[in-house]
């Protein structure tokens, strides 16, 4: 067993979920989730041949080399992908849901497709890269629509592709319901043999928290992440900072110990550069 670098005393377990939260990024051992750090800008995340990437705004950024892919700047990168001995990432061509999008090979700045409508998610499973979004998923290479079912996230989960999205979670293939939220389900992970699933928070009577998605059980709170900065921006004024309420949970993905135990360091090392 590790320590967790935080302080620390409580073990960490040989693989956690790395989840996003306005942009930064969060470790969940199961118990408690505790951010890591990151530059804020992330919107999705992903591991490829040991490096943490992630998609954000200006393209996408490695943590190995703590800087901007060279071939992958162009546009504002919505996802990223490790698929066979490959890196993906789709691009947004404008800031609708309804302008096309690009999906790129992220090392070499090949161009593997284009959508029509933007892409949301990408995901890697049985052999083949799927990606979704408002114009519903497709296998990537075949640009076969699979469903127009407008998705948010996509996970693969034992032998099953599942989405999560506006009405909640489906097994992507056969439509099948496997659960109902009440706000959008923009976070799916697959974890020591578990479906798990985040959805957002809609009001205080809807206040969004993460599930095991088969069972249908909460398992995290948002008021138990513990999400804090020293400044905050209210009206276009900057205020004192402290704890902040949780309303999303994004980018979601199981990792060995391995990767935080390497990427700790770059990540909150940026994080206090930026003054969080």
């Amino acid at each position: 067993m590790r320590l967790f670098g935080f302080g620390g005393k409580a073990p960490r377990p040989d693989n956690v979920v790395l989840m996003l939260v306005s942009g930064w990024i969060f470790e969940w051992n199961l118990k408690s989730a505790t951010e890591v750090g990151g530059n804020g800008r992330a919107n999705d995340i992903c591991v490829h041949e040991d490096v943490l990437y992630e998609a954000e705004p200006s393209g996408v950024f490695s943590w190995q080399a703590t800087d901007f892919v060279p071939t992958a700047t162009d546009g504002w990168a919505t996802a990223v992908c490790s698929h066979g001995d490959q890196l993906y990432h789709s691009v947004s061509t404008g800031p609708s849901s309804t302008d096309p999008a690009r999906i790129y090979e992220t090392l070499t700045g090949k161009l593997v497709t284009e959508r029509q409508l933007r892409v949301a998610t990408l995901c890697s499973h049985g052999g083949r890269l799927f990606d979704g979004g408002s114009g519903g998923v497709y296998d990537t290479f075949e640009s076969r629509r699979i469903t127009d079912r407008q998705v948010e996230v996509l996970c693969s989960h034992g032998s099953a592709l599942y989405d999560g999205g506006p009405i909640g979670i489906h097994e992507t293939v056969s439509g099948r319901d496997v659960a109902y939220r009440r706000s959008e389900v923009c976070g799916l992970c697959s974890h020591a043999g578990v479906l798990y699933d985040a959805s957002g928070y809609l009001s205080p009577r809807v206040q969004g928290g993460i599930y095991n998605s088969i069972q249908d059980a909460a398992v995290l709170d948002y008021a138990n992440i513990h999400y804090t900065t020293k400044t905050r921006t209210v009206m276009g004024h900057t205020l004192k900072g402290g704890r902040q309420e949780v309303r999303l949970v994004t980018g979601m993905i199981s990792v060995p110990s391995a990767v935080i135990d390497h990427f700790e360091t770059p990540l909150r090392d940026y994080k206090r550069s930026v003054g969080r």
